[in-house]
C-alpha cells in the first residue's frame, strides 16, 4: 500500500503514473512498492520511504533522492546516473 499526503491509499503504483506532477512522491510512504522498470527520471522523491521497495531496472536518473530511505530496497539494474543521494539511508 502506498500512502501519499492528500491522496487516498492506493493499491497499485501504476495508478500514480497518471499524475503529471512527479513531486507528489516527496515524503511519500512507498514501502514495499513494486516500481520495477518504472521511469522516474527527474522525480522529486526527497524524504520518501522506499524501504523494501522493488526498484529493479527503474530509471532514477537525475532524480532527487535526498534523505530517501532505501533500506532493504532491491536496486539491481536501477539507473542512478546524476541522482542526488545525499543523506540517503541504505
Amino acid at each position: 500500500m502506498c500512502k501519499i499526503p492528500g491522496m487516498p491509499r492506493l493499491m497499485i503504483f501504476s495508478e500514480l503514473l497518471i499524475c503529471p506532477v512527479l513531486s507528489i512522491f516527496q515524503t511519500a510512504d512507498l514501502t514495499n512498492a513494486n516500481l520495477e522498470g518504472a521511469n522516474l527520471e527527474g522525480a522529486n522523491l526527497k524524504g520518501a520511504k522506499l524501504s523494501q521497495a522493488n526498484l529493479k531496472g527503474a530509471n532514477l536518473q537525475r532524480a532527487y533522492l535526498r534523505h530517501v530511505n532505501l533500506r532493504d530496497a532491491l536496486l539491481d539494474g536501477a539507473k542512478l546516473d546524476g541522482a542526488n543521494l545525499l543523506g540517503a539511508i541504505r
